[in-house]
């Protein structure tokens, strides 16, 4: 139950900010004011470019984090061998459009095969 209010808070908080967020936005995009020849729907589509900005920031930061969990090495999942991590980038879909994102990758010169350990960190679960 208390995971369950401090992730209502966390949200709470994350709307606020985005809400303050947008109000920079506006700022930033009509620094003289917004004219009357703006209409609700090009405000609209102005406010989704922004968001799909958040979104490919949120998640490339985030996955980021996530991957440094993994070190400067990982096991070979075929001999178990300790690999090196080294990265590329890699391009996921997702509903706000593409977002490239850092990944780890690993080369074992035992078994010569590739693998990506953050594989499942990154699955949408979406086919």
């Amino acid at each position: 139950m208390a995971r369950e209010v401090t992730a209502q808070v966390e949200r709470a908080e994350l709307r606020q900010a985005a809400k303050d967020a947008g109000r920079r936005f506006v700022n930033l995009a009509f620094p003289d004011g917004v004219g009357d020849e703006m209409d609700f729907h090009s405000m609209e589509d102005m406010a989704g470019e922004a968001v799909r900005g958040v979104m490919q920031g949120f998640a490339r930061e985030a996955l980021w984090t996530q991957a440094q969990n993994f070190g400067t090495s990982q096991p070979c999942p075929g001999c178990g061998a300790d690999c090196e991590v080294d990265w590329s980038d890699r391009t996921l879909q997702s509903r706000y459009g593409d977002i490239t994102v850092p990944e780890p990758k690993c080369h074992c010169t035992r078994c010569k095969r590739d693998f990506f350990p953050s594989a499942a960190a990154v699955e949408t679960g979406r086919t």
